[in-house]
């Protein structure tokens, strides 16, 4: 499926979603994230709605859940400080994430994100595994950190029949 659309958002639940265009070929069989306000994944939530309620690494909650280890800092090209973090579940079979949060020096905002969870830790046994990647960019005028783009991948199977789900949003 394929959709353009005209969104504006305010923090924190102000959604207006113009579809303008939309192509469905096939059927979606319920798996699909066709408009901005359902693929929004918010990690700024304490659990993230979309991923059966997994705790985002940036929750009120986050050190009860997660252990964080600093890989590396570098400076983007408006020459800001940003850390990457490594992101570690303290137990797999909570519902959680591991990978990395790209987190920008002072500000606490989102640069970018490489999170993925399982089947095990969701408590659902058909899917393998859950990738989400997610990009920042820095609006000067507007002095904010806004989405650039998504990008979601579904490894899941059943009695030996394995899928994948690709899904790619550009804000």
């Amino acid at each position: 499926s394929e959709t353009f659309s005209k969104l504006k958002f305010q923090k924190p639940n102000k959604y207006n979603e113009v579809v303008t265009a939309s192509k469905v070929s096939g059927n979606d069989n319920g798996f699909s994230f066709n408009t901005a306000l359902q693929s929004n994944v918010d990690f700024f939530n304490n659990t993230i709605k979309q991923i059966d309620y997994a705790v985002s690494p940036l929750s009120n909650q986050a050190f009860g859940y997660y252990k964080f280890k600093l890989l590396h800092t570098f400076l983007d090209e408006n020459n800001q400080l940003i850390n990457k973090i490594q992101v570690t579940p303290k137990n797999n079979t909570e519902p959680t994430f591991s990978g990395e949060i790209y987190i920008v020096e002072n500000t606490w905002n989102i640069y970018a994100i490489d999170l993925k969870t399982t089947g095990k830790s969701l408590k659902k046994p058909m899917l393998d595994t859950f990738n989400i990647q997610q990009q920042f960019q820095y609006n000067a005028e507007n002095k904010l950190w806004t989405k650039q783009s998504q990008a979601i991948q579904i490894k899941a199977g059943v009695f030996g029949i394995n899928f994948t789900g690709n899904f790619i949003h550009i804000f």
